[in-house]
């Protein structure tokens, strides 16, 4: 039934682009791409897109790309993360941490990693109450170059919902309620290489513990 609504919501979209409620949902998409599809994208609309990236101080994006949604859940996100571990053996600190150890693991494995011909833009949808975790990933030397966060200027809750919906790869908080929906509704349009729960190799798994020192790998599941 979610698949046939999402159908539906889809259909309507694409007949009725320039809607009040199209525009809205997609206003982070329209931002970062342009209205036009991929394949009638023009060099004038290249140029355009080019100089709103410049105007918000963001690189270009490219048409494959991740994105992170990082949530501190105002206060409560140990707590919540620590039952999470209890209840499904997740890790406690990656949906609040996200440690590029374990972004690169995803990406390539999905894909997506950095292959030395073409660099996915990495995307982060956020509160902005982690700004270390901005910081640990725009320092690092694989995940940095390619990793921007999403401009307050055009982040809105259904624009940046769109954005991770549409990602060829998307890492969420598993305690976060944004970060399950957009998991649910991706899989019921049948995109995969959606991430919220995950957990450390144990030693037994052929894995290290990775610990502040960033040595050894984690695992992930897919939703």
């Amino acid at each position: 039934a979610i698949q046939e609504l999402y159908r539906i919501t889809a259909e309507y979209m694409k007949m009725n682009p320039n809607s009040e409620g199209v525009s809205s949902m997609c206003s982070s998409l329209h931002a970062l791409f342009g209205k036009e599809d991929a394949t009638t994208t023009t060099d004038t609309t290249t140029r355009a897109i080019t100089k709103i990236m410049e105007e918000l101080g963001m690189k270009n994006v490219t048409r494959r790309y991740a994105v992170i949604h990082s949530r501190s859940l105002e206060g409560f996100g140990y707590r919540f993360m620590q039952r999470a571990h209890q209840i499904f053996g997740v890790d406690a600190k990656v949906g609040r941490e996200y440690p590029a150890t374990l972004l690169t693991h995803i990406l390539n494995s999905s894909g997506l990693g950095n292959d030395g011909v073409s660099s996915p833009s990495i995307l982060m949808i956020t509160d902005g109450n982690s700004p270390e975790v901005v910081q640990d990933l725009s320092s690092h030397p694989i995940i940095g170059p390619n990793f921007q966060v999403l401009p307050k200027s055009i982040s809105t809750v259904s624009g940046d919902m769109m954005l991770a919906i549409m990602a060829d790869v998307f890492v969420g908080n598993p305690v976060s309620t944004f970060s399950q929906y957009i998991a649910q509704a991706r899989y019921a349009i049948g995109k995969g290489n959606s991430y919220l729960f995950a957990r450390k190799k144990s030693a037994g798994d052929g894995g290290g513990d990775v610990g502040t020192d960033g040595n050894g790998e984690y695992g992930e599941d897919q939703w």
